[in-house]
Parts: C-alpha cells; structure tokens; sequence
C-alpha cells in the first residue's frame, strides 16, 4: 500500500473540487436557504463587523465561532458566503488521503461514496461539518496510541457545538474499551470533560451569556423528556419503554437507521465498539421530534460519517471469514465496491445521483447548479431595491449574500403581520461576562422587529419559517402549508407596497409611517437559530 497516499491524492482532490465547486454554483444560482446559510452568514458577520459575541451562545454554544467570524472577514465583498463553502468542502474531504493509507482504497470508496458526506458538503454551511475530521483525527490518532492528540482532537470536537461533547465522552469509552487500561486517564479525561462541558454548556453558559434563555433540551424536539439534562436523564431511566418506543415511532427514524448503515451493507454492525463514538448522534436524532433531526439530507448526520465508516473498515475482514469460501466471499471486493456505488446513486446528491439527474428536489436538482437569467434579474432587483431597508423578512429558500450588507434578516413571514421579538444585541454585547456568569448581570429586554421589506419569489419552495410544503417537481404536495404560505403573502400584498414584481419574484416596502418601532420586550425571550 505504499502507493497508495500518491495515488489517493488525486481522487481526495476531485471529490473536494467537486463538492466545493457545487456548493459555490449553487448559492450563484439561489438555491441556497437563509436557514441555515444566511442565518450562518449573519451570525459570523455580526461577530466580525459588530463585536457581538453573544451570538456565540445563540441557542447552542459555539466557541470556535469568532475563528470563522475572522476568516470570513477576511474575505472581499460578496465572497465570503463561497469562501465559507469551499473551506467546509475542503475539511470535509481532507481525512480521504490518510483513510487511504490506513486502510486502502476499499476505504477511500466507502468514504468518498458515503452520502452522509455530500449532504454535508451540499446542505448550506454548518459548524457541524468540522466533526468528520476531527472524529477521523481522534480515531487515527487512537489507532496509533497517541493519546495525547486523540484527547486534543475529541476535546476541539465538544467546541464545536456542545451536542457533539457528548460525542466526545464516547470517544473516552471507545479509547477504554479498544485500549484497555493503558488509555484509562486519557478515557476518564474525555468522559469527565465531555459531560462536564455539556452541562455546563446547556446548564450555565447558555442561559447565562445568550440571548435565549434555554438550550436544545428546551425546545420542542426534546421537550417531551424535560426541560434540562438532568430532567431528560431522569425521565430515560424512569421511562425506558417509552423512551425506546419513541426511538422508533416514525418510519422516518427507521429509515434513518437504514440508509445510515446499509449504504455501508451494514458491516458497521460487524464492529461495535468503532459504533461507539457514533451513539450519541444516533440517540439525539432518534429521541428527537423535530423531522429535519433524523432526515438523511440533513448535517446532523456529521457526527457519525467517521465512526461508522472506520466501522465499515474493520468490519470488512469479519464480514469476509463470515463469507468464507461462498461465491460471495470470493468476490467479495467486486460486491461491496458495487453496493457501496449503487448506494451513492440511489441516496446522494453528487452528479453521478438519480437526485441530480431529476427535478424530484428543488435543490439538488441539475438546475440547482446553473445560474440563469432569471437569477440575474433576481440579483439585480436586490441590488437595486433594497435601499434604506434595515430588516429583512425573505423566503427561506432566497439567500444571496451580496442582499445582506449589515442589515437584519428574517425568515418570512416573520416581521411582517406582527413585530417579531428579537434579542436587544447591543445591550447584550455591553454586559460583563463574568457578572453575567455569576448572575449578576440581568439580560436586558428583548427588542421587537418589524420587516422593512419582504422578498418573495413564488416559483421556488414555499416556506413558512424553515419549514417547508414538501415542494417535488416543482410544487407544494402538502395543501396546508401551501394555504399558510399563501395566506402570508396576502398579508404582505395587503401590509405593503410592491416597489418590483417580476415572474412571481416580488419585493414588498412597508411604508415607513406604518412601520413598528423596535421596543422593549419586557422580559427575556428571542429566537433561537
């Protein structure tokens, strides 16, 4: 195999051009969606431009947030949305070489054909993506018994966002269960600093320095357990069959367990203890109620790409004894590389897909990557049209960076019936931090938020927030959502003046006499993104 690093090369370096060059046409051609790319974008451009660092503590806990704040700054103009997508391509495709060399090209097709990794290449920019080589850095470093950079790269992985410490607890059992007792103070240091930092991080930090005043456990995707860590705990232990039931009530969640693992003919399962690491983000996504949690073209599949594919590898060998001398096991390598590349076909959004080559979704479509005209009128039109507006309500599937500059965005139709409460960040930013964490420091009164201006555009996916109409082949098949969706837009035809309408593309100018002033809230609340 000691070919195999140079020649892999070549192959890491398609998949990443690939991938990045996708990603960058698909925001040109507006197929980029405000949730969770603009929200992104807006978040990093706030830290950068505004020193508002409570954004680091917005509905989940960030840290590593300001080092990409500081790269997107660098970025010219307009750029830095595809700067974003191309580095995240890049540290998506970065462990394929070394994976390679490891393990061969058996290996280097599972991971490059693996679905899970386009989609996280291909669904907007997230923080998420920074867990597949960081878990393919904990697990070769533990491959090689060091110890010291294993603990380094489990513990950059719970800074991401503080789910994936949990993650990095398991990497703590997964070293003591692989490595015995010689990785017993690097296994009890991940398990103490992975539940310690999730805690503290959904406990205190969150409450305390955000603008929201709960975590992920208080939403309505893990409500149903308790509002806290330790609620949620309790009531898993005291309820274990209706915690496991609720593990498997929708079909969706069974498919997730099916496509996860059989895109990869199940061999994981060969390996239990490389599963390990991938528990957690397994168990989130099924004790979750929210859809988009356990839906496979989602990034909250990042978290288990490595496990399960280094799972995958040291399967295989079992998987072949198993075979044995059967006409299987004899061409077991034809197989696997066979199923593994029909699995990319049927579930991937890469050019080689069924996904791309049809216009089932709007998004991954062939067209999702070709800028046309009407994107240019589009573009033109916010450039144009935009002037004086401070806040912004547009359609979740409408993002552009160049529309942003530094105003506020919304999700329509949020601003445009009623003010929308939203967090008062300047006051939040005056705070002190370390008053704030000892709880001297009250948050201030949220502000409320009126849109300016509302951009609709009736020829792509309707949403309503970030939720959408189930939009195939180019049209709503869920009646109800379509109806709310509509019934918004009359609210702003009605609201608003129509300063542009061109091919169902409008944009929407409240008069500035009519609009509502921000104002205190009263008490703390906002959204969390």
């Amino acid at each position: 195999m000691n070919d195999i690093p140079r020649k892999a090369v070549p192959a890491t370096l398609a998949a990443f051009l690939i991938m990045g060059s996708m990603a960058v046409l698909k925001h040109e051609s507006l197929h980029a969606s405000i949730a969770d790319l603009g929200l992104a974008v807006a978040h990093l451009r706030d830290l950068e431009l505004r020193a508002w660092w409570p954004v680091v503590f917005w509905g989940h806990c960030q840290p590593l947030k300001p080092i990409w704040a500081w790269f997107y700054g660098l970025m010219p103009d307009g750029a830095g949305a595809a700067a974003l997508l191309v580095t995240q391509a890049a540290l998506l495709c970065m462990p394929a070489a070394e994976l390679a060399r490891r393990h061969g090209w058996t290996a280097l097709a599972a991971f490059i054909l693996y679905f899970p990794l386009w989609f996280n290449g291909l669904f907007d920019f997230h923080p998420d993506h920074l867990a597949v080589p960081l878990l393919f850095g904990f697990l070769f470093a533990a491959e090689d018994r060091r110890f010291a950079t294993a603990c380094a790269m489990a513990m950059l992985l719970a800074l991401v966002k503080e789910p994936f410490a949990l993650q990095t607890a398991a990497c703590g059992a997964y070293l003591l269960v692989k490595e015995g007792r010689g990785a017993l103070p690097a296994a009890l240091l991940l398990i103490v600093f992975g539940c310690g930092y999730f805690l503290a991080a959904t406990g205190w930090l969150i409450p305390a320095l955000g603008p929201a005043s709960g975590g992920p456990l208080g939403s309505g995707a893990f409500g149903w357990m308790g509002s806290t860590p330790s609620e949620a705990l309790l009531f898993m232990v005291t309820h274990p069959f209706a915690t496991l039931g609720a593990m498997v009530d929708t079909p969706g969640k069974l498919l997730y367990l099916g496509t996860l693992f059989g895109a990869l003919l199940f061999i994981p399962l060969l390996a239990p203890a490389e599963l390990l690491p991938a528990l957690p983000p397994l168990a989130l996504a099924l004790l979750s109620q929210e859809p988009n949690h356990y839906g496979i073209g989602h990034h909250y599949t990042a978290g288990v790409i490595a496990p399960l594919v280094m799972g995958f590898m040291h399967g295989l060998p079992r998987a072949r004894k198993l075979l044995g001398t059967t006409r299987a096991g004899r061409h077991t390598a034809a197989i696997v590389l066979a199923a593994l590349l029909l699995g990319h076909v049927a579930l991937s959004p890469s050019p080689i897909s069924r996904l791309f080559w049809t216009d089932k979704i709007w998004s991954y479509g062939w067209r999702a990557y070709v800028p046309t005209e009407r994107d240019v009128m589009i573009r033109t039109a916010l450039r144009r049209h935009l002037d004086g507006a401070q806040v912004l309500s547009m359609q979740n599937t409408l993002m552009w960076d160049g529309a942003l500059g530094e105003r506020t965005l919304l999700v329509f139709p949020a601003g445009v019936a009623q003010p929308l409460r939203w967090p008062d960040f300047d006051a939040l930013s005056r705070r002190d931090p370390i008053a704030a964490l000892a709880g001297r420091d009250t948050h201030p009164p949220d502000l409320f938020l009126s849109a300016d201006c509302v951009v609709l555009d009736l020829k792509r996916p309707w949403h309503v927030g970030d939720r959408g109409c189930a939009w195939l082949r180019g049209r709503c098949t869920d009646d109800r959502a379509a109806m709310e969706f509509m019934d918004m837009v009359d609210v702003a035809r009605r609201d608003f003046a129509t300063v542009f309408e061109n091919d169902g593309f409008l944009i929407l100018r409240r008069d500035p006499a009519q609009a509502h002033p921000a104002r205190p809230a009263g008490r703390t609340g906002g959204a969390t993104s």
